[in-house]
C-alpha cells in the first residue's frame, strides 16, 4: 500500500461507487479500514522472498505521483491540510520520529500496523494492531508504550489521558495490541502514539495518529452567485459553505426542482455525475458550476446532501433561485 498527497485549496476528493443519492449513510460509506478511521501500515511479504515495504501513512491515500492527473479506481484524497499527516505531528509534538526499525517505513520494517485516528465521538473505543506477513510470526519481545494526549489546536500537550505498557512477544497475523476509549467530552483532540522499547526503556520506533472529536454540529449553508438568471444564461455556480465545527462529506450529485403551483417537482438533470466524494474542512467553501441553459422562466431550487465526517449526522441543503 503506499501514499502520496495531492495538493488542493478547499477540499479532499475521494472516489465511490456508492453515490450519496441512493441514501447510503456516510458510516457505510467510509468502511472501519479507510477514509481517516486509521492510519495504515502494510507492505508485501518477508520471508525468503522480500517484496517492496512501503509506507502507508494515512487511509486517505493513493496509488499515483501525479499531482496533475487523479486517479479514479482507487480511493484517494485532494486535501489542502498539511498537519493531517502524520509528518508534521513528529515535528510538532515530543515525540521521536518513526525509524522503520519494527514499522513499514522507506521501504524498511517488519510489521504493518492500524491506529485509529481521524473524527471520531467522545467515548468511544480506539485501537492499535500490529500485522504479521510471516506464517510463523514476527518475534518482538518489546514492551510497547501507548499513550494519548490531549491536545491544542498547535499539538501542545494539555493532559496525559493514557500511560501503559504492553508486552508484545510474537506477533501473528493481525493481532490487536491494545483498546481504550476516548473520554466522554466534545470540542477537544488527541494523539495516540505506539512507541517500541528496548531492554533499557529507549524508545526504537514511533507510530502517531491524531484524534478529533468536534462537538456535534452541522452548521453549512447553501446559495448562488446570484439570485436572479436571465433565460439564456447558460451557468451559475452553487456554493456550499462549510462553517464548522466539523468537516462535512458529500457527493457531486444533486438535484434541481421547479416551483410549480404550490409544489416542487424534479427536474430532470441530463448530466453523469463523477463517481467521488468530497471532504470540506471547516470553514471553507465548496464551489461547482451548474448548467441552466435548458431551464425555462420559473422559481427553482437546488438541493445537495450534505454528511459530517466521521460522525451519524446529515442534512439535506437548499438555494433557490429565479429564472426570467
Amino acid at each position: 500500500m503506499t501514499s502520496s498527497h495531492i495538493q488542493m485549496n478547499e477540499m479532499e476528493v475521494i472516489p465511490m461507487k456508492n453515490k450519496l443519492q441512493k441514501g447510503l449513510k456516510l458510516s457505510i460509506i467510509l468502511v472501519m479500514i479507510s477514509l481517516g478511521s486509521l492510519i495504515i501500515g502494510c507492505g508485501h511479504g518477508t520471508d525468503g522472498n522480500n517484496g517492496s515495504i512501503d509506507e502507508g501513512r494515512s487511509s486517505f491515500s493513493n496509488n499515483t505521483d501525479s499531482k496533475d492527473e487523479p486517479v479514479t479506481d482507487l480511493p484517494y484524497v485532494m486535501t489542502e491540510l498539511e498537519d493531517m499527516s502524520t509528518g508534521d505531528l513528529w515535528e510538532q509534538t515530543e515525540y521521536a520520529s518513526k525509524t522503520g526499525r519494527w514499522f513499514f517505513h522507506n521501504g524498511e520494517g517488519l510489521l504493518g500496523y492500524g491506529v485509529t485516528s481521524g473524527t471520531k465521538q467522545a467515548g468511544v473505543e480506539f485501537s492499535i494492531t500490529f500485522f504479521s506477513h510471516k506464517e510463523d510470526g514476527d518475534l518482538m519481545d518489546r514492551s510497547v508504550r501507548i499513550q494519548l494526549t490531549e491536545r491544542n489546536n498547535h499539538h501542545e500537550k494539555i493532559e496525559l489521558i493514557t500511560d501503559e505498557e504492553v508486552d508484545v512477544n510474537v506477533v501473528e497475523g493481525n493481532e490487536i495490541i491494545y483498546k481504550g476509549n476516548l473520554p466522554e467530552k466534545e470540542n477537544t483532540s488527541y494523539i495516540l502514539s505506539v512507541e517500541v522499547l528496548d531492554k533499557e526503556g529507549n524508545v526504537e520506533d514511533t507510530l502517531l495518529s491524531s484524534i478529533n472529536v468536534p462537538k456535534e454540529e452541522l452548521n453549512a449553508y447553501l446559495k448562488t452567485d446570484k439570485e436572479v438568471y436571465l433565460t439564456g444564461d447558460s451557468k451559475l455556480t452553487l456554493i456550499l459553505k462549510n462553517e464548522g465545527p466539523t468537516d462535512l462529506f458529500f457527493g457531486t450529485y444533486y438535484t434541481i426542482e421547479k416551483r410549480v403551483n404550490d409544489s416542487w417537482e424534479v427536474v430532470p438533470i441530463n448530466k453523469a455525475f463523477p463517481d467521488i466524494g468530497i471532504i470540506l474542512h471547516d470553514g471553507k467553501e465548496h464551489k461547482e458550476t451548474i448548467e441552466i441553459d435548458e431551464l425555462d422562466n420559473g422559481k427553482y431550487r437546488i438541493k445537495k446532501e450534505v454528511h459530517v465526517d466521521g460522525l451519524d449526522l446529515s442534512e439535506e441543503l437548499t438555494a433557490e433561485i429565479e429564472i426570467k
